[in-house]
């Protein structure tokens, strides 16, 4: 789980992705949109950076893109393409997190057995507490 830290940063950013975004963490949605998104959180490992206890989180936050039944996957790819060149282009003023890198778009989806279809970005980061 990422920190808190992280998860704000992320949030904070989320009116700048450039489609409909829905916080979906510990809360049920059902958007109208055509395409919407959300973030997931996934923490690799915290390491111990030196003596003094200082540390480094190391994770990734996926950009899921959802898109209605039946229209394809040109707006989600779109969509999830240009939230990740927009969080790539951001900066922590603090310089405690760092985004290193973004991951190519990747179906997230179960076919048909799911009332969506998605695809994901993820976006590799570093915190320094």
């Amino acid at each position: 789980m990422s920190s808190s830290y992280v998860r704000t940063f992320f949030r904070n950013l989320a009116p700048g992705i450039g489609c409909p975004w829905y916080e979906t963490v510990n809360q049920d949605q059902n958007p109208t949109d055509p395409v919407w998104a959300t973030f997931e959180f996934n923490a690799e490992y915290s390491a111990l950076l030196s003596f003094c206890g200082n540390t480094a989180e190391e994770g990734t936050v996926d950009v899921v893109v959802s898109a209605q039944p039946g229209s394809g996957d040109a707006a989600a790819i779109q969509a999830v393409e240009n939230a990740a060149t927009y969080l790539m282009q951001q900066q922590d003023a603090t310089g405690r997190l760092v985004l290193l890198s973004s991951q190519p778009p990747d179906e997230f989806s179960s076919g048909s057995a799911d009332r969506t279809y998605r695809v994901v970005v993820g976006i590799n980061y570093r915190f320094y507490r």
